[in-house]
């Protein structure tokens, strides 16, 4: 929504799209348990949590994902920032930062140098098993599953 790639990208109306994001996230959100059972004094079950496909294509489906430029080219740039990694996106092409009236964010440009070439920025780079929102996941789980893991030690 801001900083670097709110230039790169030039997305229309950032926030709202990533509230669509995070609303699909959260909507996709489901608990499924699994049957307990006492056996030798001992709890066997468990619990999954579900939230959205692997493949993200519930993500990458939504018009929030990407939108269309003024010249034309589809602009798919979850998909960049979720899976494309540090691949090249645009040949013949770099992000010049800085005001221009050409510009969608007013933060700068794309302009044609040969040779050049624009792959989102590697801090921002993911790839579909490392990417903001597995990481997000992944932290969240370890604090659920320490959360599930006290509140089964406090019903012992």
């Amino acid at each position: 929504m801001s900083g670097k790639l709110k230039g790169e990208f030039g997305i229309p109306d950032p926030s709202s799209r990533l509230s669509e994001i995070l609303d699909t996230i959260r909507s996709g959100a489901n608990v499924v348990m699994k049957a307990t059972s006492v056996t030798n004094n001992r709890v066997t079950g468990g619990v999954r949590f579900q939230m959205i496909r692997s493949d993200f294509q519930d993500l990458l489906s939504l018009g929030s994902a990407s939108f269309v430029t003024e010249k034309g080219s589809q602009l798919n740039w979850l998909r960049w920032l979720l899976i494309e990694g540090d691949n090249v996106i645009i040949n013949e092409y770099r992000f010049v930062g800085g005001p221009s009236p050409y510009s969608r964010t007013g933060l700068g440009i794309m302009r044609k140098f040969n040779g050049a070439f624009w792959r989102v920025p590697p801090e921002f780079a993911g790839t579909i098993k490392n990417n903001w929102i597995t990481r997000a996941i992944d932290k969240a789980s370890s604090e659920i599953n320490k959360a599930l893991t006290d509140l089964a030690k406090d019903s012992l």
